[in-house]
């Protein structure tokens, strides 16, 4: 044991352990390790992170939106309006446990008889809230664009093709007028 250890160079035990800490680090879940790093528990961070509204979010976008078309030359100042084909949805975790089990016996024909149960039930945080996993949001069914350089066919355009690669929405579900708009 002696000799492995007086062939083995400082920089390859420094690498090995390294190599060993950072094989325990990927053991943990990144919601866990991230967590940890930050000071936070995950329960924690869960009940800081709060889920938008769809009032938030849609003036959010809208926000976001008028920011970015604003600087398309020749646009002027641009006011965005939203609108949405859901409400979005948000999948609650879900603890499945389920069992079966198979009786030997047969009938008449030979058939046997198998019993399946299943039983669901939602995570829940220690708020007793629901432990959403997922939300999806909403899908964009429409977009209508007023920009003070909107009847210029270039500014137009532009809009129309920056709206259609954000959201994939086909050129009839996105309208640019021009208007006169004031602060």
């Amino acid at each position: 044991m002696g000799k492995v250890w007086k062939r083995m160079s400082k920089d390859k035990i420094t690498m090995g352990l390294l190599a060993g800490i950072l094989l325990f680090l990927l053991s943990f879940p990144l919601e866990t390790l991230t967590g940890y790093l930050q000071g936070d528990s995950v329960s924690e961070k869960k009940e800081d992170t709060e889920l938008y509204t769809d009032t938030d979010y849609r003036l959010q976008l809208e926000e976001r939106l008028e920011d970015m078309l604003s600087g398309v030359r020749g646009a002027g100042q641009v006011r965005v309006m939203v609108t949405f084909v859901d409400q979005g949805t948000r999948i609650a975790e879900k603890d499945v446990q389920s069992e079966s089990s198979s009786e030997q016996e047969g009938d008449a024909n030979g058939a046997k008889k198998e019993i399946f149960a299943k039983e669901e039930k939602t995570v829940t945080d220690s708020n007793q809230e629901p432990w959403i996993s997922r939300e999806i949001l909403p899908e964009v069914s429409g977009i209508a664009v007023i920009a003070q350089g909107g009847g210029s066919s270039v500014v137009k355009s532009e809009i129309n093709r920056i709206l259609q690669a954000l959201f994939g929405l086909p050129a009839h579900k996105i309208e640019v007028i021009e208007g006169d708009l004031k602060e």
